[in-house]
C-alpha cells in the first residue's frame, strides 16, 4: 500500500511540473535588462544581467491581462523609455499572447523570440522578430490552450516549433542564432 501511495505521490508531483504555466525570459543579451510585471500584482523592476533569466507563474488578471515589460532604462516605465511588451490574457481555456513595442524599440537589430511550450491549437505559433521589431507593422493576437508556458529570448532566435510563423511566412532555423 505505501508503495502504491509513493508512485500516486511521485506521479502527481511530476505532472504538476509539467502541465505548470509560467513564463521565462532569457536575457541572452549584451545588456541589462529591466523588467515589470502589471496586472493583478506582479513583480516590479527585476534587473535581468546578460545571460541570466527571470521566471514567474501565469495568473489571471481581473483588468483584461498581463502585461510584462521589459525596458534598458531602470525607470523606464515610469518614464515612457522604449519598451517590450508580452502581454497575455487567460479566457476561459485559452490563453491569448502578442507581443508590441511601445514608446520605441528597445532591442532594435536584436531578435526576439516567444515559444509557447506545450501548447497547441492552430494559432499557437512562435513570434520571431529578426531584427527586434514587428515584420509586418503590427503583431498579430495568437492564443493557445490552457496549460502552456512561455519562453521569450532576448537577443537570440530560438525556435522549437517546426511550423512556426515570423510574421512574413518565413520559417525559422531550430538553432539558437546570437547576435551580440
Amino acid at each position: 500500500m505505501y508503495i502504491l501511495f509513493t508512485i500516486f505521490t511521485a506521479i502527481a508531483i511530476l505532472s504538476s511540473l509539467v502541465l505548470s504555466e509560467y513564463f521565462t525570459v532569457y536575457n541572452q543579451c549584451l545588456f541589462r535588462v529591466f523588467v515589470w510585471t502589471l496586472g493583478s500584482s506582479g513583480s516590479q523592476n527585476v534587473l535581468l544581467d546578460p545571460y541570466t533569466q527571470y521566471r514567474e507563474d501565469l495568473r489571471r488578471s481581473s483588468n483584461g491581462g498581463v502585461d510584462i515589460k521589459f525596458t534598458l532604462d531602470p525607470e523606464g516605465v515610469l518614464t515612457s523609455s522604449p519598451q517590450l511588451r508580452f502581454t497575455y490574457n487567460k479566457l476561459g481555456a485559452d490563453i491569448q499572447y502578442t507581443l508590441n513595442n511601445l514608446y520605441g524599440e528597445p532591442f532594435y537589430n536584436h531578435p526576439l523570440t516567444v515559444n509557447p511550450l506545450a501548447g497547441y491549437g492552430h494559432f499557437c505559433r512562435d513570434i520571431h522578430w529578426r531584427r527586434g521589431t514587428r515584420p509586418d507593422g503590427y503583431t498579430r493576437k495568437r492564443n493557445c490552450r490552457l496549460l502552456t508556458a512561455f519562453h521569450l529570448h532576448l537577443c537570440s532566435l530560438q525556435s522549437y516549433d517546426l511550423l512556426s510563423d515570423s510574421h512574413n511566412s518565413v520559417r525559422e532555423s531550430r538553432k539558437s542564432q546570437p547576435i551580440d
